[in-house]
């Protein structure tokens, strides 16, 4: 394709409608280069829409906090991942103990209430990991996707230094397994 432009010309005699085509190589190079890279830019803004995800549980203390550090890894960038208590407490040490042995680093992370998500109407999915959150999460806007996983809190079980490590291990497999599947689910 050629890029031309207008050109009038001075004599008053020639019909105002007729034109002389120029080609000029160098504008028409950089007119190509920057409609790439707008292309690219516009679809970089606007063609890929960032999805939100919260997940909740009790206390925000280990099964959410460990399905946020693997939405993070799993669904990437397109996503914006959250994760709440519906009375938040505190972060407990196995959780980012057994996370770190897979490979995910969740020390950054800590305990936060409902509050400090974002307002439940700009949320797509929220994810329930405990009867006590499906229970007694607030009422969502019609337009949220509500899905429950139904996850034992590891915490609860007795026994010693070993016995509950293998449960929270047990847990963490079982939601990095959640969140693959959610992923192959909603075409991620």
């Amino acid at each position: 394709m050629e890029t031309f432009i207008k050109c009038f010309p001075v004599s008053n005699k020639s019909h105002p409608s007729h034109f002389y085509r120029v080609k000029i190589p160098h504008i028409e190079q950089k007119l190509y280069s920057n409609l790439d890279f707008n292309k690219k830019r516009l679809h970089k803004n606007f063609s890929v829409m960032t999805k939100k995800i919260a997940f909740i549980c009790t206390g925000n203390s280990c099964r959410s906090q460990m399905a946020e550090g693997f939405a993070k890894k799993i669904l990437g960038k397109r996503w914006k991942v959250y994760s709440a208590g519906v009375a938040h407490s505190h972060m407990q040490p196995k959780t980012v103990e057994v996370m770190k042995e897979v490979g995910v680093d969740i020390s950054n992370q800590y305990s936060k209430g409902l509050d400090a998500i974002p307002p439940l109407k700009e949320i797509d999915y929220f994810v329930t990991l405990c009867g006590y959150a499906k229970d007694h999460c607030p009422v969502l806007p019609h337009d949220v996707t509500k899905e429950h996983w139904p996850i034992d809190d590891p915490f609860r079980y007795g026994g010693n230094e070993e016995k509950l490590l293998e449960k929270y291990r047990e847990v963490r497999d079982d939601i990095e397994k959640r969140v693959q599947e959610f992923k192959k689910r909603i075409g991620g």
